[in-house]
């Protein structure tokens, strides 16, 4: 889990430092991948009693709303892709 939600951030920092982006659409869906696994783990910490359903949920949840913001980046940064520029 802690490799896992871990990745996330570091991938998004890895993407944004590049000079190109597309390599920074790469990094992003890595982490989007990430944050997947997390919420495997997740679900396998609350199968096993590691945390109960009203903590899976309210992470869950959290973990959700991080795919869809990294998935609204990247469309950001596909876009400014194809106007070929790089907004600040």
């Amino acid at each position: 889990m802690l490799r896992s939600s871990t990745s996330v951030v570091a991938n998004i920092v890895e993407g944004n430092v590049n000079l190109y982006l597309a390599k920074e659409v790469n990094f992003l869906n890595n982490s989007l991948g990430s944050a997947g696994e997390s919420q495997f783990w997740l679900e396998e910490a609350r199968n096993t009693g590691l945390i109960d359903q009203k903590t899976f949920e309210r992470l869950d949840n959290e973990a959700n709303e991080i795919r869809k913001m990294l998935v609204a980046m990247i469309k950001k940064v596909k876009a400014e892709i194809e106007g070929k520029k790089r907004i600040a």
